[in-house]
């Protein structure tokens, strides 16, 4: 893995790495870390910070379920769905790829 992949396994806290996963760029922020609502917001702004990425563009709602959405948060993690419609996946290879460009929307 590379140096700016590894810097940004860094910013996860390692209570929320996934059991049993390789960690990869596939990953997701919040299904594989269970990262959403509040905490992807501060997250993200972390990640912009400490990488000088430009996140003022992103549409969180395109990305992560807000805090009321717990019930489908705890279904989607209990059967393994993915994202309901609408919903894009956010990986640490797009982490990686903001900071090669300088923003993420």
């Amino acid at each position: 893995m590379s140096k700016i992949f590894n810097d940004i396994i860094e910013l996860i806290p390692e209570a929320l790495f996934p059991v049993n996963k390789k960690i990869s760029k596939d990953l997701t922020l919040e299904n594989d870390f269970g990262i959403y609502g509040d905490d992807a917001v501060e997250f993200i702004q972390k990640f912009g910070e400490k990488f000088n990425v430009d996140v003022k563009s992103v549409n969180y709602d395109k990305y992560f379920s807000n805090e009321n959405d717990w019930f489908t948060l705890w279904m989607r993690k209990i059967f393994k769905l993915k994202p309901s419609t609408g919903k894009t996946d956010l990986t640490l290879g797009d982490l990686e790829e903001a900071i090669k460009k300088g923003k993420l929307e």
